[in-house]
């Protein structure tokens, strides 16, 4: 199968961050933006009070639905999203855009169908500054307070966890000390790039791969954002 891995594709994952019971409604807006590819799943909030204030997502239940789209399509995207879902306002949740570097050639092909008289507002451009970035921690099941507590007191606001389990090659497992088919706990905290270091720092500290938590640590710079401050 062919894989384009070029180094900007021009294409994005957008992911929507909203209340659990906004499901059908999200699909609705997503097959109005005729979106060919999207996923949804169910995970837990843990911001603190104020960030949940300002996302308007009070208790636990959250739902984050994930597409792709090709960078032409954000503006009116978030446009849509912003109206809506009331993403720009108080209370309805956030959405961000991720770049994508490798995509399948047939699912490359299925998103630029139609859509290649749209003018790219990147096209020829130098690559963007991100102003916030996605930490991403895999830790095993149960660790995700103790993640928090760490990133909250190297100044992060909250996250989502989204639960499920790991697979991989035994030997290279077992090496991290680590077994396979084992529950896991995956964390989602977006931050200013300005606190990414400080952040990634005091969960690998933690929660990392020596620590009970096995917790891996990655970061991805985040493009676009509607419903955060500065988005």
């Amino acid at each position: 199968m062919n894989i384009h891995t070029e180094p900007r594709l021009h294409q994005r994952l957008l992911l929507i961050v909203t209340r659990g019971d906004s499901e059908k409604r999200v699909a609705r807006i997503l097959a109005q933006l005729k979106l060919p590819l999207y996923w949804q799943f169910r995970g837990q909030g843990t911001a603190s009070s104020e960030l949940l204030d300002i996302c308007g997502l009070e208790g636990t239940g959250r739902l984050l639905t994930a597409a792709l789209l090709p960078r032409a399509q954000v503006p009116r995207v978030f446009e849509a999203l912003g109206g809506k879902l009331a993403l720009r306002r108080r209370g309805g949740g956030i959405a961000l855009t991720l770049p994508v570097d490798g995509l399948q050639a047939t699912i490359q092909t299925l998103l630029t169908e139609g859509v290649s008289a749209l003018p790219d507002p990147q096209k020829g451009d130098e690559p963007f500054m991100s102003k916030h970035a996605m930490i991403l921690v895999a830790a095993n099941y149960g660790c995700s307070d103790e993640i928090l507590e760490a990133a909250r007191g190297a100044g992060a606001r909250g996250g989502t966890i989204l639960r499920g389990r790991r697979g991989g090659e035994a030997a290279t497992l077992g090496f991290l000390g680590m077994s396979t088919q084992e529950e896991q706990e995956f964390l989602m905290i977006v931050v200013p790039q300005s606190q990414k270091a400080a952040v990634m720092a005091a969960v690998s500290q933690r929660c990392g791969l020596t620590s009970p938590a096995r917790g891996v640590v990655l970061s991805l710079p985040v493009e676009d954002t509607l419903g955060l401050e500065g988005g």
